[in-house]
């Protein structure tokens, strides 16, 4: 009599809902789309890369150290207030890792029609003033937005740093990717 044993197929677990969104970047580029899953359009933009650390609040002795600094990121207006700058941020995170500056993250917050501050702060960052870090919790409390603040450096602290256990972002060689990739380039959106 034949024994049939079964092994499972998947590498991975397999995932219980589909994600709202995906993440694009362009080969050796540091721009990010973010693609509504739904409505088949790009929702977002971000521009991300690694930086020289020279800042003092990520000391460190080591000589090839590096931040993933955010220069931009750009949620477009129909599309604000519906968790992509939250799924933008939560990648920075992850994507951070990938390209070995160790979950560190900066920016500047700045926006000159609506502040991002509070956005930033409900995500973990810090400004480098704790009676600005009181202000922004306030805000954050009782869902102020602030409005005309002038541009902050903000920063990931250490202590809010978590290691993912799973990649995010899959290299453009995968079979998986390039199928996507197709796909999006029939209704041109990279």
């Amino acid at each position: 009599m034949i024994s049939l044993t079964t092994k499972s197929i998947l590498l991975t677990k397999p995932i219980k809902e589909m994600p709202k969104g995906l993440i694009y970047n362009h080969k050796n580029k540091d721009i990010y789309k973010l693609i509504s899953l739904k409505d088949k359009k790009v929702v977002g933009e971000m521009r991300a890369y690694p930086i020289k650390n020279d800042k003092l609040y990520y000391k460190n002795e080591e000589k090839k150290d590096y931040i993933f600094h955010i220069s931009s990121l750009d949620i477009f207006e129909k599309m604000r207030n519906q968790g992509w700058g939250e799924m933008f941020i939560n990648f920075a995170k992850k994507e951070s890792f990938n390209k070995n500056c160790n979950g560190k993250i900066s920016l500047v917050a700045y926006n000159y029609e609506k502040s991002p501050h509070a956005f930033y702060r409900k995500q973990d960052f810090v400004t480098l003033d704790d009676k600005t870090n009181r202000i922004l919790d306030e805000y954050v409390e009782n869902h102020w937005i602030p409005f005309h603040w002038d541009a902050m450096e903000m920063y990931l602290p250490l202590d809010k740093i978590n290691k993912p256990t799973v990649p995010i972002l899959l290299k453009p060689e995968n079979k998986f990717i390039s199928a996507i990739k197709s796909f999006l380039e029939l209704f041109k959106l990279c």
